[in-house]
């Protein structure tokens, strides 16, 4: 009998510390912020994201250009804008449902020697963590034009990446071009406060679209919470042998 009692206390005592454990490993989870996901029609700015021109809040524009859809823009017809799809292969775009369309403004050239005083449209993430993140995503042209897309990633105004796209470099929805495919992104000190933009532009005198996505990633430590570790103790506490009378 008191064998019995002893291997039931032993095997309670194990099943005690593996659920600390899961709940310990569970109880944590990544710090996200997805320009997709969080993408927001009633509110610029929109927690830590804000969409831009320049350093211009963009303005509500309902049923932008007629499109049935809302966007952040300058007018109701104008440019730049920012919106997100309704559908997949909406008004005709490679995009899918819920990605994020850009339209870049007409007349935004840009002259490398006059790069400081060039702003074109942009969405900014302004971080309210500190911490290390990990950065990624992909940005591609929709539909098939003749003009060139720049972009390019900045944190604190230092430029971490940029790149162009056409419609015959072979990115599009299924292969984009990605932020991290000729640098590395991971690892990056962020402190509250800080500003990482994307910039979306166009190097002759006419807009175009193109779609992107954004994530910020901060990847958290696997720290037992209290309750987990008082069943950890637990756990231990009865499976120490009890000195023999």
């Amino acid at each position: 009998m008191r064998n019995l009692l002893k291997n039931l206390t032993s095997v309670t005592s194990m099943f005690i510390t593996a659920a600390a454990i899961t709940a310990a490993t569970s109880a944590n989870a990544d710090v996200i912020y997805d320009l997709k996901s969080d993408f927001s029609e009633s509110q610029n700015a929109n927690g830590t994201w804000t969409y831009r021109d320049g350093n211009d809040t963009l303005a509500s524009a309902a049923n932008w250009n007629s499109l049935g859809v809302n966007a952040w823009a300058d007018g109701q017809t104008a440019e730049p804008a920012w919106l997100q799809a309704p559908t997949d292969n909406f008004n005709s775009f490679d995009v899918g449902q819920g990605d994020i369309i850009i339209r870049t403004a007409d007349g935004e050239v840009y002259d490398c020697s006059c790069s400081e005083d060039f702003n074109p449209t942009n969405v900014i993430w302004t971080s309210d963590i500190d911490g290390q993140v990990n950065i990624t995503g992909n940005i591609w042209k929709i539909r098939d034009t003749i003009e060139k897309t720049y972009w390019k990633l900045s944190l604190n105004g230092q430029m971490l990446v940029e790149g162009s796209l056409r419609s015959d470099d072979g990115n599009d929805s299924v292969n984009p071009q990605s932020f991290t495919e000729d640098e590395d992104l991971e690892n990056i000190q962020i402190n509250q406060g800080d500003v990482l933009m994307l910039a979306v532009y166009n190097a002759a005198g006419y807009g175009d679209f193109a779609a992107a996505n954004l994530t910020i990633t901060m990847p958290t430590q696997e720290v037992p919470e209290p309750t987990a570790l008082a069943m950890i103790s637990l756990g231990s506490m009865l499976m120490i042998k009890r000195p023999k009378k």
